[in-house]
């Protein structure tokens, strides 16, 4: 039989249960605020693949939100084609301001990238490889080494 303690203990059990958990996690945070919101490898690779910096310009991410939030809308099929055409035509602009300024913004990120890596150690070079994504070019020694 279930007495009104037992239903209390439980209650308390599960509340406590909480609260450390809660504890924990602010904990867990506190103890390392400079942890990036954004994973490494997401931030160098601005949202393309491991292999290739940039190579989708930013605002076709918003379009597609835009595009998702316009199929939710209560409207005619007339409006929502025209909605979704003109998604179509900025897309197509996007692309078009994007691609001349693609390649510089790669080129920019791989020097960038080089100029970390020389001043690294091989140590800390290894792991700012393993961290981003990369593979690891440690035994080619870069142009600012050979100096």
């Amino acid at each position: 039989m279930v007495t009104t303690w037992k239903i209390g203990a439980a209650a308390l059990l599960i509340f406590a249960a909480g609260v450390a958990t809660g504890g924990f996690t602010v904990w867990a945070t506190l103890r390392n605020p400079q942890r990036p919101s954004v994973p490494l490898r997401v931030a160098l690779t601005l949202g393309g693949s491991t292999n290739r910096v940039g190579t989708k310009p930013p605002g076709l991410q918003r379009l597609e939100v835009y595009r998702r939030i316009c199929a939710q809308l209560d409207v005619p099929p007339e409006k929502r084609q025209h909605l979704e055409s003109l998604i179509d035509e900025t897309s197509v602009k996007i692309q078009a301001l994007w691609n001349p300024v693609a390649p510089r913004l790669q080129q920019e990120i791989r020097e960038l990238r080089h100029r970390i890596e020389a001043e690294l150690p091989t140590d800390q070079k290894e792991r700012f490889e393993s961290l981003a994504g990369h593979k690891a070019s440690v035994s080619a020694p870069s142009s600012a080494e050979a100096k």
